[in-house]
């Protein structure tokens, strides 16, 4: 090979390993290859195509993807999704604040900083900081506005859970039915699971079990899917708690706390806080108190399950005269969570 052809050889090597500048990549880590670039052609709430090198289309469903990176985008917004993925979400919205996107900027560029701007903010105030209401009413109009995004069916998920932590239960149900047209089995899981919670919440204990039980009838094997199996599974075993079958449902939790992954913190402190309720129905104190501790010291990152750990442990502490213990928990409930329904309960 000559000279010039070994250079093109290396040249070309070098260009088709290497992320190009000036491009749109999707990034699909459980795929392979696990990111693809180009420049994307097509968006919508369940696919993103993306016309590849070569102009080879590609079309990726919107459940496989991690993150976008579209082509001009200032580097803020990657500094941002890194301060996300590490659960850094005052520094991250910090950063997405501080843009200044010129005017003939991509929609689908104005989109994703948008949405990212309102993920950050929900999940703050998901967590105690940020009026939960202002939140939802501005992915509400994110969801009118965008409805092509393929942040839609997040977005409408968002919105559910704020209206559960604002304790307007009803409302939430609609947006929870918009995810449950997603045509991935794990979405509709998140949405059967979803609504669950809603319908349990309002006391409705049938029809909160017929949702979970959806829930679990959905097929699917991905760690998403399996994961919400979990958590549907959780959902009936308060019902039989509230239902006054309280070792019916300490044994469920038991059994699923005991497979659980340990990096498993969201299902882990929902299981923790579904055997307390558990206990508690059953008249065992200590056990009780043991699982809702196990919520506050450990799973504390958990906003809305934290919130209604703490609830239980103001009435715990109270029933064993521990008052300085009840107004520690209930100070924390007040100051942490105080948009939340279970600080209203509190008082």
């Amino acid at each position: 090979m000559t000279y010039r052809g070994t250079l093109w050889a290396l040249l070309a090597s070098v260009w088709l390993c290497t992320p190009a500048l000036g491009v749109d990549t999707i990034r699909t880590p459980n795929l392979k290859p696990t990111s693809v670039s180009g420049r994307i052609t097509k968006i919508t709430p369940t696919a993103v195509t993306i016309e590849a090198v070569g102009g080879v289309e590609r079309e990726v469903p919107v459940n496989e993807i991690a993150s976008i990176s579209f082509d001009g985008e200032p580097t803020g917004i990657a500094k941002a999704r890194t301060e996300i993925a590490n659960g850094r979400l005052e520094d991250a919205l910090a950063v997405l604040e501080k843009l200044n996107l010129p005017p003939n900027t991509r929609k689908p560029l104005l989109q994703e900083v948008e949405f990212l701007r309102l993920y950050c903010r929900a999940q703050l105030a998901l967590a105690g900081s940020g009026e939960i209401t202002q939140v939802g009413s501005e992915l509400t109009r994110f969801i009118k506005e965008n409805p092509e995004s393929y942040h839609w069916y997040r977005a409408n998920e968002l919105i559910g859970e704020l209206l559960v932590a604002a304790g307007r239960h009803d409302r939430a149900e609609s947006f929870y039915a918009e995810v449950a047209k997603a045509p991935w089995p794990d979405y509709k899981m998140r949405a059967a699971v979803g609504t669950g919670k809603a319908l349990l919440a309002q006391n409705k204990l049938a029809e909160a079990k017929k949702a979970f039980d959806e829930a679990l009838s959905i097929t699917g094997d991905s760690p998403q899917a399996r994961t919400q199996r979990a958590i549907a599974t959780l959902g009936n075993a308060k019902i039989l708690a509230l239902e006054k079958k309280p070792d019916e449902a300490i044994k469920l939790v038991s059994g699923i706390i005991d497979k659980a992954d340990p990096e498993d913190t969201t299902l882990l402190a929902q299981a923790h806080l579904t055997r307390g309720i558990a206990y508690r129905q059953a008249g065992k104190f200590k056990e009780a108190l043991m699982d809702f501790l196990h919520v506050d010291i450990l799973y504390f990152s958990v906003p809305e399950v934290h919130a209604e750990a703490l609830f239980n442990l103001i009435q715990l502490w109270e029933q064993d005269r521990r008052a300085d213990r009840a107004a520690e928990a209930r100070q924390r409930l007040l100051s942490r969570y105080k948009n939340s329904v279970w600080a209203q309960k509190a008082g």
